[in-house]
């Protein structure tokens, strides 16, 4: 199908990704076979977010010592990774469910 010229063109879609569980050490990925494109799937995401600061910071290790990346400080408190031309916010926020 062809868009006609009275539609709007479509929004970008964004993507958060936020991981429920502990997020282990860098060593870890450098074990598994796959660890490096488990680490560059998470970074397709605009948004990732974590439960806890050390799982946060378990998974920037893990960007920089095994990806090479670096992070910088946002606005707002937030962390970001560049990641092949992007940048990835890093968050953290305690969700919980209440029974």
């Amino acid at each position: 199908a062809t868009a006609n010229a009275s539609t709007p063109p479509a929004a970008p879609v964004r993507m958060i990704f936020f991981i429920h569980v502990p997020f282990p050490t860098s060593q870890v990925f450098r074990e598994l076979e796959h660890g490096e494109a488990l680490l560059e799937g998470m970074l397709h995401a605009d948004v990732v977010g974590f439960h806890a600061f050390d799982h946060a910071r378990h998974f920037l290790n893990a960007a920089k010592r095994i990806l090479g990346l670096t992070y910088e400080s946002l606005m707002g408190g937030l962390i970001g990774v560049r990641h092949r031309g992007t940048k990835v916010v890093v968050t953290v926020s305690n969700v919980s469910v209440e029974a």
